[in-house]
């Protein structure tokens, strides 16, 4: 499920130190939330964890949120996936914006450990990001997630 943002901006932003921190933590600790992905997805409130960077923003048409859960079950998939250009390796992309023909998109390389973003050409990948919003469907309100440090904590503590 997406969180609409409003006019474009991000839904309740947060400091700026805040938003890297969530960011660092992330690219961290990819393998572990892909690891555990099942899990992810299975508890409502650990899908619904706000990425502060978790987004699809479209021309026109809006800026929908992109839950953990929805993003840890397409790179399991092997989704959601580009090249990174800090190592070359295979990123795991969190969000896009931009239109079908030439977009931009961030995420986190699981090689390198580093938040990265590229330019795309082609609609491959944002057809995957929207494929995402649509089977997601789109809510309204605040999601009753946790933060990435509350669940990579929850993930560590709980069986």
């Amino acid at each position: 499920m997406f969180q609409r943002h409003s006019k474009g901006r991000l839904a309740n932003a947060e400091p700026f130190d805040q938003v890297m921190e969530e960011n660092d933590l992330l690219a961290k600790n990819l393998e572990f939330l892909v690891d555990n992905a099942r899990r992810i997805v299975e508890d409502p409130r650990l899908y619904h964890c706000r990425l502060h960077f978790g987004f699809l923003s479209l021309p026109r048409l809006g800026s929908w949120q992109i839950p953990l859960g929805r993003l840890v079950s397409s790179w399991q998939q092997g989704g959601l996936m580009a090249g990174c250009p800090r190592c070359g390796g295979r990123a795991c992309v969190v969000g896009a914006s931009g239109l079908l023909g030439a977009f931009r998109w961030w995420g986190v390389c699981p090689e390198c450990r580093a938040v990265v973003r590229g330019r795309g050409r082609g609609p491959s990948l944002l057809w995957q990001l929207i494929e995402a919003r649509i089977r997601s469907g789109a809510s309204a309100g605040p999601l009753p997630g946790l933060t990435v440090s509350q669940a990579l904590f929850r993930l560590a503590y709980t069986p």
